[in-house]
């Protein structure tokens, strides 16, 4: 049986009888007492300066944006795919980051700072600029990088069309675009 197989029917059965110690149900959790299984947790390796501006050197001009976007900003792929025109303020240089689900929808943010206020430096500035120029969506509801339609690209087709072709294309160690 496998790690996963194992923690996939722990994980509900420990929050069934949790609930059920709360309902005055059980008197104890004794699923608490099985130890945690599954691999330990990988160590996540940043990407160097180096390797970031490769990728941006070696991705087609559509996937150069998101890139960028996410390398100077911190965003997360779904939030630089849910951005939208008016949440770029190019006076105050600030990016307002709402989340956005694959209907357009805005979520609610997984952590406090799901919706954030982020600085827009000189080179973000100028890129966003320049798309927006060069985009034939620009309302203030329209996605600053949307499908060929106009409509919320999705984070994981980008990753495959675009981002893993870069990281091949620029011959550095692949990491993860989150």
């Amino acid at each position: 049986v496998s790690f996963n197989t194992v923690r996939n029917v722990l994980a509900p059965l420990r929050a069934m009888l949790s609930t059920a110690v709360g309902d005055d149900l059980v008197r104890e959790n004794v699923a608490l007492r099985l130890p945690r299984v599954g691999r330990p947790p990988r160590s996540i390796e940043a990407p160097t300066t180096e390797q970031v501006e490769a990728v941006i050197a070696a991705a087609s001009p559509a996937g150069r944006g998101p890139i960028m976007l996410a390398a100077t900003s911190g965003l997360r792929r779904g939030e630089v795919f849910g951005l939208r025109w008016k949440d770029v303020d190019f006076e105050a240089r600030l990016i307002h980051v709402r989340v956005a689900n694959l209907d357009g929808v805005i979520s609610k943010p997984k952590t406090k700072a799901g919706e954030r206020i982020v600085p827009m430096f000189g080179s973000l500035r100028g890129l966003l600029l320049e798309e927006r120029a060069a985009s034939p969506f620009k309302a203030p509801d329209d996605f600053v990088f949307p499908s060929a339609t106009g409509e919320l690209r999705s984070p994981n087709g980008w990753i495959k069309w675009e981002f893993y072709p870069a990281l091949k294309r620029a011959g550095v160690k692949p990491f993860r675009f989150h």
